[in-house]
């Protein structure tokens, strides 16, 4: 809005067309500069989705977040990976990672525990998010989360990746990070549904025969028949995988 009021100042005013517009491209070039250095973000804090001027992509996301352990103890550190679900695919600019509670009935804006900064990421948001800290791209990212000294429930990381100014994937919910202090797991958010290239790996990985992986995606339930299925010799055929 402010780039067309200042443009069309300029339309009425010739001798100062060209400064306002120099000005206003030079104004634009900066803010995009600073987001893709992981500055001017704590817009976004708050729903994790940049203020880019677009809105987020509709489709599944094709990066994810893991981490381990599965449970944690209050005060102990979770080791967590942000990465690129195919290897062989572009990575990602800039990403920003949260923890808040899993469980629906309880304050979902909180932002909790505390990340440690590794290369090219610092803190943001009043230092409980972390977010990248240069523009290069990146296929994995790992760092430290260290959850709160007293116990907050089940937990799960929102994270938001960025391949490029226009084209992001927001608030993307990770599995449970369950409170070993607790038996109950009712009313928790649901993990949002990733792109099927972040499963073609993890099928073997899984338990087929217990029907964990069954439940997940559609492309897992290929690739656990596959598995479980075919002799031995056959067992390296794997979905096919874009790159994109």
């Amino acid at each position: 809005m402010v780039c067309d009021i200042q443009l069309m100042m300029a339309a009425d005013h010739p001798h100062t067309q060209t400064f306002l517009a120099v000005f206003v491209l030079t104004i634009t070039s900066r803010t995009v500069l600073s987001s893709h250095n992981g500055q001017n973000v704590d817009d976004a804090c708050q729903d994790l989705t940049p203020r880019h001027g677009e809105a987020p992509q509709p489709s599944p996301p094709l990066y994810k977040l893991t981490f381990s352990p599965n449970s944690y103890k209050p005060g102990q550190q979770v080791y967590v990976t942000v990465s690129t679900c195919n290897p062989e695919s572009t990575g990602f600019k800039g990403f920003m990672v949260q923890a808040r509670r899993a469980d629906v009935r309880q304050d979902q804006t909180e932002l909790l525990g505390g990340f440690t900064p590794v290369d090219n990421t610092r803190l943001a948001c009043d230092d409980r998010a972390l977010v990248h800290s240069d523009k290069t791209l990146k296929k994995i990212k790992s760092f430290n989360w260290t959850s709160p000294s007293q116990s907050v429930g089940h937990v799960v990381f929102r994270v938001t990746f960025v391949y490029s100014f226009t084209v992001f994937w927001s608030n993307i919910v990770s599995d449970v990070l369950l409170d070993a202090g607790l038996t109950d797991q009712v009313n928790l958010v649901t993990k949002t549904q990733l792109d099927s290239t972040c499963y073609t790996e993890t099928c073997e990985k899984k338990s087929c025969s217990s029907g964990q992986a069954l439940m997940t995606h559609p492309c897992v339930v290929m690739s656990c028949l596959l598995f479980t299925l075919a002799p031995s010799w056959t067992r390296w055929l794997e979905v096919p995988r874009v790159a994109i």
